[in-house]
């Protein structure tokens, strides 16, 4: 299962997602990877347990 969020900021997917993997430790899938509409939007995997994906989200909020 996936979700799939707004950039926040305006920043281009592949940037936030640059940045996120870099200062923080977190990938996720730029949505201009998966072609022109999924600019703007960031795609998360949510396979992982809960406590691991609470962590990815308290880390990437220190990005906002």
């Amino acid at each position: 299962m996936y979700l799939w969020i707004p950039v926040p900021g305006g920043e281009p997917s592949e940037a936030f997602a640059l940045r996120a993997l870099r200062e923080v430790g977190v990938v996720v899938m730029p949505g201009a990877a998966l072609g022109a509409g999924g600019e703007g939007f960031l795609r998360i995997a949510l396979t992982a347990g809960e406590p691991r994906l609470e962590e990815a989200a308290e880390r990437l909020g220190r990005l906002l």
